[in-house]
């Protein structure tokens, strides 16, 4: 299976899934397999819709500050290389330019290789659902209603399913995304399919269209291949970074998760910041510090 630009080993299958030791200490050793298989579930899905919402964050960014309030912009001017080979089409009512009603689609068509490996097919649709200003406490700020939505979306095989309701929240230099994923669920070839619902807050600190850093809080559950049921918690806000995903990187750069699969537990740290794939384990009063490949 190729590995998805962005998103990397985040979405290699279970069993090629390799965590090779990052310490000098011998000491550590090499996760299980039980180990691998329980982490690799919620992160390997987790990517897929952490991939599809940064491509309409992309989109979103460089709209408005191409083609100002109402986000229009050509096509040809986006630089974002997961889209090299998708038809980009806005079809949106900017009768009111701070509150666009329509849709922005994302179209791999019947399947086309993305530059970066990896062959996307289907449609990503971007739903734009109106807005309204807020005033709360003398302070004014504006909110507008989107969904994504998976049409016949696949990546190198793997389908794609779910809605994700946000509320995207706009103040000074920030944007705040209360994001509800409903009926995620991805699909190998072979049938089996890991499910994910999640409620977070996605907090965006935008300079420019290529440079965002944004923080997740919230929480994941879900069913695993073997139909397991899993969740997940977010205790210290995760980090990504926008320029550390240009480099094929969507790993967090910094933050803390607890993993629940069945009866056992993972605490999860992801760093100091680095743009790496280096995570640390904790279970069963061991800690093992490993490199995603």
């Amino acid at each position: 299976m190729k590995k998805l630009n962005l998103i990397a080993s985040l979405m290699m299958l279970a069993a090629a899934f390799v965590w090779v030791a990052c310490t000098s200490d011998d000491s550590f050793e090499r996760a299980s397999e039980e180990e691998v298989v329980d982490i690799n579930i919620e992160s390997e899905i987790a990517a897929y819709f952490s991939d599809a919402m940064d491509m309409g964050q992309a989109l979103d960014a460089q709209g408005r500050q191409t083609g100002g309030a109402n986000m229009r912009i050509a096509a040809e001017d986006m630089d974002d290389a997961r889209l090299n080979c998708a038809k980009i089409t806005w079809d949106l009512d900017n009768s009111d330019s701070f509150s666009p009603v329509g849709s922005i689609w994302i179209d791999f068509g019947d399947g086309c290789d993305d530059g970066q490996g990896n062959v996307r097919k289907g449609k990503i649709e971007i739903e734009y659902k109106g807005g309204e200003f807020k005033l709360e406490d003398d302070d004014m700020g504006f909110e507008i209603y989107s969904n994504i939505i998976f049409h016949d979306y696949e990546v190198n095989g793997l389908k794609v399913e779910g809605r994700n309701e946000q509320t995207m929240i706009f103040e000074e230099g920030q944007v705040d995304i209360l994001s509800e994923l409903i009926g995620g669920k991805v699909t190998w070839p072979d049938g089996k399919f890991v499910t994910r619902d999640a409620d977070q807050v996605v907090s965006l600190v935008i300079s420019n269209n290529q440079d965002f850093n944004t923080t997740v809080l919230g929480q994941a559950s879900g069913l695993t291949k073997e139909g397991e049921p899993y969740t997940l918690l977010i205790t210290e806000g995760l980090q990504l970074n926008r320029k550390c995903a240009q480099q094929g990187i969507l790993y967090p750069t910094s933050g803390l998760t607890t993993l629940t699969v069945g009866d056992r537990e993972y605490l999860i740290n992801y760093g100091n910041g680095q743009c790496n794939h280096e995570i640390t384990i904790t279970t069963n009063g061991q800690t093992k510090v490993h490199t995603l490949k």
